[in-house]
C-alpha cells in the first residue's frame, strides 16, 4: 500500500517537474524495490524459502542506497525474512530479524504512531519463530 502510494507521489512530481534527476533517480530505485518485494511475496507463497530470503537480502541492500528509507517497511520486510528464517531452521539469525523488526514497530520514530497491529504481528513472527526453535516458553510470552 504505501510503496504504491510513493510511487504515485514521485510519478506526479515527475508529472510536473521532470527535470528533476534526483528525484527520477529515487523513483526508478524504488520501482525496483517493489518488484523485487513482491517477486521474494511470490516465493515466499510457493514455499521457496532460500529464494525468498536471497530476494528479501537484495531488497534490504537496495533500501540502504536509498534516501527514503522507511523504518516500518524495514521492519515488514525483517518479519518476512524472520519467517522464512525460521521455517528453514535457521533460528539465530530469524531471532534477530524479529527483535529488529520488533525495535522498529515499536519505537517507529518522532511523529509516527505505534500501531497495535504491527505490534501484534511481529509478536506473531517473534512466537511462531520460538515455536519453530523449541523455546515454547518464550512463544508463549509472545502470544500473549
Amino acid at each position: 500500500g504505501d510503496g504504491k502510494k510513493a510511487l504515485d507521489f514521485f510519478s506526479s512530481v515527475l508529472k510536473y517537474d521532470p527535470d528533476q534527476s534526483s528525484v527520477r533517480e529515487q523513483y526508478k530505485k524504488l520501482k525496483a524495490v517493489l518488484k523485487l518485494t513482491e517477486e521474494a511475496e511470490a516465493q515466499l507463497t510457493k514455499g521457496y524459502n532460500h529464494k525468498a530470503v536471497k530476494a528479501l537480502d537484495d531488497v534490504l541492500g537496495k533500501l540502504r542506497g536509498m534516501d527514503v528509507g522507511s523504518a516500518l517497511f524495514r521492519a515488514q520486510l525483517l518479519l518476512k525474512l524472520c519467517r522464512a528464517r525460521s521455517a528453514m531452521n535457521k533460528h539465530e539469525e530469524a531471532m534477530h530479524d524479529c527483535q529488529t523488526a520488533y525495535r522498529a514497530v515499536t519505537e517507529p520514530g518522532p511523529g509516527v504512531p505505534v500501531s497495535p497491529a504491527r505490534v501484534r504481528e511481529a509478536l506473531e513472527a517473534r512466537a511462531s519463530a520460538h515455536e519453530h526453535d523449541k523455546n515454547f516458553d518464550g512463544a508463549v510470552a509472545d502470544w500473549r
